[in-house]
């Protein structure tokens, strides 16, 4: 249907975000990335969907489209704006019937001093609306400005306080 294209991954931003590629005027559908990783040679594939709720509704229905071939969901949120009916109604009624493997992924940790609250309220909701235990919801929160400098200064420390490696284990 469309046409290739190989760009270099400095040219990466100019097709995946609305900054530069505003309504998706190039109309990117797929970003492939190729490495010769001995690890990776049976294939693995990552998809980064733009996620739902946006104002462009080719967004959504990206997103859509790939969960039924799903092995596995990362369903990001932000600590700063707690699960919503929306985004617990999507969980339910577009994902679970696909896939029950999903990691709740927690970002920007560090903005809050008390996030464990955060944590406890999405678990409570998500135990609540998929009718599963707790125990059962893979709950990791994550800070990747801690990451960031465990990368610049090697800090053990840091990468604790990243729980990158718990994510990490998860995968």
């Amino acid at each position: 249907q469309g046409q290739a294209k190989q760009i270099n991954r400095f040219e990466i931003p100019e097709y995946v975000t609305e900054q530069k590629n505003k309504s998706n005027q190039k109309k990117a559908k797929l970003l492939m990335i190729e490495s010769p990783n001995p690890y990776l040679k049976d294939g693995l594939v990552l998809v980064d969907t733009p996620g739902t709720g946006s104002l462009n509704a080719e967004h959504t229905a990206l997103t859509y489209s790939f969960i039924p071939n799903a092995d596995a969901i990362l369903f990001v949120s932000d600590i700063q704006a707690p699960l919503k009916v929306e985004d617990l109604n999507f969980i339910k009624e577009r994902i679970l019937p696909h896939c029950q493997n999903i990691i709740f992924v927690l970002t920007k940790i560090d903005a809050i001093t008390n996030y464990q609250k955060i944590i406890d309220s999405n678990r409570e909701k998500l135990s609540n609306s998929l009718n599963l235990s707790p125990e059962q919801i893979s709950l990791i929160p994550v800070s990747s400005k801690a990451k960031q400098e465990y990368l610049k200064y090697k800090d053990p420390e840091d990468l604790e306080e990243s729980h990158f490696l718990q994510l990490q284990e998860k995968l």
